[in-house]
Formats: C-alpha cells, structure tokens, sequence
C-alpha cells in the first residue's frame, strides 16, 4: 500500500512519527503496530483500518 502510494519507507515513517527500522519489521510481519500507529497508518494511506489489518488476498 505504501509503494502504491508513492512513499518511501522513509518518508512514511517520518510521517507516521515512528523508527524506520520498526515500520520496516510490521511491512515483513514480523513486527505489530499499536492502536495508535494503526490508525496513523490507515489515515495517511486513506484506507480504513480493515484495509491494513486483513491478510492479502492473492489470486491465483
């Protein structure tokens, strides 16, 4: 979502006010967002917090 919207994974983390290397482990999974940093996410994508939380639906 974040490539799709143009935002380096440093800018969006200066955006979001967290680390860089935190948002990188939540983009691998292997690290989780508090409440909070879920909703910054979700309010800077434009997305609801369904959209971020649900695991990706692949086609095949």
């Amino acid at each position: 979502m974040r490539d799709r919207a143009g935002l380096s994974l440093t800018a969006f983390a200066r955006d979001l006010e967290t680390d860089v290397s935190h948002l990188s482990r939540i983009e691998r999974g292997t690290g989780q967002p508090g409440v909070a940093l879920r909703n910054r996410i979700a309010a800077r994508l434009g997305v609801s917090l369904d959209e971020i939380t649900q695991p990706r639906q692949t086609v095949a």
